[in-house]
């Protein structure tokens, strides 16, 4: 495998890892969380329900005063 060092390098340092195979599972492991922070996110906004104040009301609903 041709990996460029550069940017090899580049990823250690951001990552805090050492050596290849730990800085490449990282990186693959950055990837993989990221894009799922990414699906959540549009998840949240296209969720009618979460901007719907009458459901958002049932299901948090506020607590009785005493």
């Amino acid at each position: 495998m041709d990996i460029d060092e550069d940017m090899l390098g580049k990823a250690r340092e951001i990552l805090g890892t050492r050596g290849v195979k730990d800085t490449v599972d990282e990186a693959l492991r950055e990837v993989v969380r990221r894009e799922a922070g990414k699906r959540i996110i549009k998840w949240l906004k296209e969720n009618e329900d979460l901007h719907n104040p009458e459901i958002m009301e049932r299901a948090w609903p506020q607590p009785p005063i005493s």
